[in-house]
């Protein structure tokens, strides 16, 4: 049986979020990083035609589950207690804040069992989360972003910035599951509609510098930024804690 996603994100998209999606996809397209035995930490559903794209995306996924629970990343990300949650500012003209320790909680610790993932275009989206009524999720990510993973120096050795940039992908959409309940429908806790009307509010958005977060260590640990600070300034992420609490003030 298939269907589409509803998009519970006002403004992000509109009618069908997700072709393709199957409310109940086949036991072939189950995948855990490891073995997934009676109760996995993470279980996702993967469908593509395309087998290289699968392979890459699986790949992507399991580099990108292992960096963020690593003692490197949990540290930087419990350490930082600016995240902003969403650019929605409240009726005080506040935006809302949470600690480090939640966030790393809510992405990291708690337990990812039934995600879907295509491979697929989507107008204007390098990549989308939705969720609809029956609380299934699906990530919809551009063929060109997972393709990355296959990019190459012209040593034949992997092209570890292009692939980064999939692992921020990958990290930055994980931030979209943890879901709060909004006039008695599940939300996204950590929401990102509308951030170019509070640019500066970027730097300091759950799910944008988790994202960028995990592409630095990505990067630094491959050799291929040196360092994770400096990689963070590079990248237009250099706003310290101090400033992303005072740019939540109304």
């Amino acid at each position: 049986m298939k269907a589409c996603v509803a998009v519970l994100l006002a403004g992000l998209l509109s009618g069908c979020a997700w072709w393709g999606y199957q409310s109940q996809p086949g036991s072939e397209s189950r995948w855990c990083p490891q073995a997934c035995g009676d109760a996995p930490d993470f279980l996702a559903y993967i469908y593509q035609p395309e087998f290289a794209d699968s392979q890459a995306l699986k790949q992507a996924l399991a580099e990108m589950l292992q960096l963020i629970r690593s003692a490197e990343f949990a540290q930087d990300v419990r350490a930082f207690n600016g995240w902003i949650t969403t650019p929605e500012r409240s009726a005080d003209r506040s935006l809302p804040q949470v600690g480090g320790e939640e966030v790393y909680t809510d992405v990291v610790l708690s337990p990812r069992r039934g995600m879907h993932y295509l491979v697929n275009w989507e107008p204007g989206q390098t990549a989308s989360t939705a969720i609809d009524p029956d609380r299934h999720f699906g990530t919809t990510i551009l063929p060109a972003q997972v393709a990355r993973w296959r990019a190459l120096l012209p040593d034949g050795s992997p092209d570890y910035r292009q692939r980064a940039q999939l692992i921020n992908t990958l990290a930055h959409e994980l931030t979209h599951l943890p879901t709060v309940l909004i006039d008695a429908r599940q939300r996204f806790k950590y929401r990102d509609s509308g951030w170019k009307g509070e640019l500066a509010a970027k730097a300091c958005l759950v799910s944008y510098r988790f994202g960028q977060l995990a592409e630095c260590h990505y990067l630094a640990r491959n050799a291929a930024a040196p360092s994770v600070a400096g990689c963070m300034a590079a990248a237009g992420y250099q706003a310290d804690e101090q400033a992303c609490l005072a740019l939540a003030q109304p």
